[in-house]
């Protein structure tokens, strides 16, 4: 893993300063032993090191520098490059996107410093490049935040072969944005030109299990394009503050697909939360969880806020956002202006282990009003069982599937809450796929350990759960099942809206799927 810093410590500063130019000219004719790669002498327990498919623009948020500790001020070196790139922006759409980035990933690196370093920044500009390109510093005092003393068109001749470079003190502990300063700003920061830097204060931070590093992006695009497409800037949408995507890390799916935040039960997790805008303000919350301690805007000056449901972050800004894992599960990060959920903003906290807390369990579920009257009885439903006889199901699934209407298809479409038709039957070894025909985002989901009641599902005895991925408006999942019995499953998001579906994988040979045997009252 690449990262752009190294630390000298004070005493020597001025006998490496002496030597930089050597330090540079063996960085250009030895890239193996770069100084860039110094910062990450341990690798953080919550790396991952296999990139995944379409990640090329991501920035894995398992990729921060390790703690600071109690080491005194030193002078700390930054090497960043500018990159003008194409990458995929939604691998599962088939569209990329013109980005602008720091170092060829979005967000650019994060940076860890102490109060008291002399941060000394270097900036490249690629000859491929063909716009202008500065650095703005949240965390520097002093005109522009270093933009006048780092702006440098596109390198000549093809070579980086000179950069320019400033310095400033870290004088304030916190959480800060960088970006690139060259008007119009607007345009460099939607096209993916930011990241954060953290002044820690004297002593560090507390220890956690686990730190990530998260931005929130907006990208303005003239449409959502098609497979194939390189989407760039639409400055129309721009200046409407109108948005077609609106991502984590760079790109759609980035932390659900890609790298989702991972945590075992009783552990502790930080996320470096910035959100580089350019325009909207973010609402991060975690649907399901608490941030014990909240530090807004960033600030390491003022106590934490502790048991927060939902922090604000306005464009530009940062905050620091801290949870213990107490149960086990997937966990939903997103905006919780929660319409953005459509445009691609959505991330997932997928918490292992075993349930210790016991804070949440299923039922006893209550009906209210009247019952609809049933094809066959609850009495008869609870003889009912599969043709095959691999599992029974509850009596009151039974009844349910009982009153139903059964459909022999092998589509479904999703509307804005509910599977349609809401119950299929099928032979072993077809295959049905779920079409969101809605202008909201859903899940296929039949997995007790991630729908939100163990009630609400239902799985043959031996049958391997299933789990789309966030299906966006138009997208679709299919799945193919060779196990006769009841399927019943449900979209996390709407589950609690009494959004549940059911495939009933018939047997060959069966006449019918729920077979009850008539019973004789006197």
């Amino acid at each position: 893993m690449m990262t752009p810093l190294y630390t000298t410590t004070a005493a020597s500063a001025r006998r490496a300063h002496g030597r930089r130019w050597l330090a540079l000219l063996l960085f250009f004719i030895f890239p193996a032993v770069s100084v860039l790669a110094q910062q990450h002498r341990s690798e953080p327990k919550s790396k991952t090191n296999v990139q995944p498919a379409g990640s090329i623009i991501v920035r894995n948020p398992s990729d921060v520098p390790p703690p600071i500790g109690t080491r005194g001020p030193e002078v700390v070196r930054v090497v960043l490059t500018a990159k003008e790139l194409v990458a995929p922006l939604d691998p599962e759409t088939g569209v990329s996107y013109s980005y602008w980035t720091f170092d060829g990933k979005v967000p650019g690196p994060m940076i860890r410093v102490r109060v008291g370093d002399t941060v000394e920044v270097t900036l490249y500009n690629n000859a491929s490049n063909h716009m202008a390109h500065s650095l703005d510093f949240h965390a520097a005092l002093g005109p522009g935040g270093g933009m006048g003393l780092s702006e440098l068109p596109p390198e000549p001749g093809g070579q980086l072969n000179w950069g320019r470079t400033f310095s400033f003190k870290a004088t304030v502990p916190g959480l800060f944005v960088y970006h690139c300063g060259t008007p119009v700003a607007a345009d460099h920061v939607a096209n993916g030109m930011y990241g954060l830097v953290l002044v820690e204060p004297p002593g560090g931070l507390r220890r956690v299990d686990h730190e990530y590093y998260v931005m929130q992006g907006e990208i303005y695009t003239d449409g959502p394009g098609k497979r194939g497409d390189t989407l760039s800037l639409d400055e129309t949408r721009l200046l409407e503050e109108k948005p077609q995507f609106i991502v984590f890390n760079g790109a759609v799916d980035a932390l659900t697909k890609q790298y989702p935040l991972r945590a075992r039960v009783g552990q502790t997790v930080r996320i470096f939360f910035g959100n580089a805008g350019p325009n909207l303000t973010s609402s991060p919350h975690v649907i399901g969880e608490m941030f014990t301690h909240y530090y807004p805007f960033g600030s390491l000056e003022s106590p934490p806020l502790e048991g927060v449901q939902t922090g604000t972050v306005p464009p530009g800004s940062a905050a620091i956002l801290e949870m213990k894992a107490k149960m086990p599960g997937q966990f939903t990060l997103v905006d919780h202006a929660l319409e953005r959920v459509t445009k691609g903003l959505v991330g997932i906290f997928s918490v292992s282990g075993e349930d210790v807390a016991h804070l949440m369990y299923a039922g006893p579920d209550e009906r209210i009003g009247a019952i609809p009257p049933l094809a066959i009885t609850p009495e008869d439903a609870e003889e009912a069982f599969l043709a095959d006889q691999s599992d029974a199901p509850s009596p009151l699934i039974a009844a349910e599937l009982a009153s139903s209407v059964v459909v022999s298809t092998t589509k479904v479409t999703m509307t804005d809450m509910n599977f349609v038709p809401a119950v299929i039957q099928i032979r072993p070894g077809q295959a049905v796929t779920w079409v969101n025909t809605s202008g909201t985002m859903h899940t296929v989901v039949d997995d007790p350990n991630v729908a939100l009641s163990r009630a609400d599902v239902m799985l043959p005895i031996g049958a391997a759960t299933f789990a789309s991925s966030f299906l966006q408006p138009g997208q679709s999942y299919t799945r193919v099942f060779t196990q006769p019995g009841i399927y019943r499953y449900v979209c996390t998001q709407h589950e609690h809206n009494g959004m549940i579906g059911t495939v009933i994988v018939k047997a060959p040979g069966a006449g019918s799927v729920l077979i009850a045997e008539q019973r004789k009252h006197p």
